[in-house]
């Protein structure tokens, strides 16, 4: 009987040894362990502006009649459709084919009052184009719309209210009783995008180099929607602009477009015989 045992018993272990070599590994191993995912490094992205499309009837209209070049029809159309359907107020086509439209009804119409508030309002219309766009393909030619149009119409402010814009948007001018004295100075509108900001940046840096001491600049990207109020303010157009303050934040001149250092040198000498 105990031979008999003995044989079963070790018959017993050979047969669970082998199970144990042909079971799968998944089977037999220890429970796995329940682990924290590791966080993915961070990836800082610049923000896109945001794709609008619209399937709204009144915007199709608009865009046929703009392709027409029905412009007074084309500017009613887009007006009515970012009324119909608000996320076209977002839209960078939208504002563009609409400031493109009111511009088109501008230029129908004699010189005077009537056609300069048409253009300032396409003008608007571009300039918010190029805000909501940031830099895609219809901002771009938002701002080379904006070039074409009369240089009446693309100038900043200027005049003895000036210096009013500048201090309801935090620029420190003269102050009355104090040691300090308030520089001239140069405000800098432009974007990462545009080419020609890019052309004027290492005149600008130059001029920074030499000038550190006797003016203060200041830039402004226009992508930027804190930025928002300073350029309806001063009416910037297209950029790069730059706009030129004598100590007591007078505009003085302002230079649009890559004027390259001469206009530079213009606008500096200006600024620094009256500092």
């Amino acid at each position: 009987m105990k031979v008999l045992t003995g044989a079963l018993v070790e018959k017993l272990a050979v047969t669970v040894a082998v199970a144990a070599l042909i079971v799968p590994a998944q089977s037999i191993a220890a429970p796995a362990t329940k682990t924290t995912p590791q966080a993915k490094p961070s990836v800082v992205t610049t923000a896109k502006p945001a794709v609008v499309s619209s399937s709204n009837a009144t915007y199709a209209k608009a865009k046929a009649a703009l392709a027409k070049k029905s412009y007074k029809e084309a500017a009613k159309h887009f007006e009515a459709a970012m009324v119909e359907d608000k996320n076209l107020q977002h839209s960078c086509e939208c504002r563009l084919n609409l400031g493109k439209s009111l511009c088109g009804v501008a230029k129908t119409l004699p010189a005077g009052a009537e056609q300069t508030a048409a253009y300032k309002k396409g003008a608007s219309e571009l300039r918010k184009a190029i805000r909501v766009g940031r830099g895609s393909k219809n901002a771009i030619e938002a701002n080379i719309a904006l070039m074409s149009l009369p240089h009446s119409i693309i100038a900043p402010k200027t005049g003895d209210d000036t210096p009013m814009i500048a201090m309801a948007n935090g620029i420190r001018g003269l102050d009355r009783g104090s040691g300090d004295a308030s520089k001239p100075k140069i405000l800098e509108f432009y974007a990462s995008w545009c080419e020609p900001c890019k052309q004027l940046k290492p005149l600008m840096e130059k001029v920074k180099t030499q000038y550190g001491g006797q003016v203060e600049f200041i830039s402004y990207n226009v992508d930027d929607p804190e930025v928002e109020k300073i350029v309806e303010d001063y009416e910037v157009s297209p950029i790069p602009t730059l706009i030129f303050l004598d100590p007591a934040n007078q505009v003085v001149t302002y230079s649009i477009g890559y004027s390259g250092d001469a206009g530079l040198q213009k606008g500096l000498k200006k600024i620094l015989t009256k500092s």
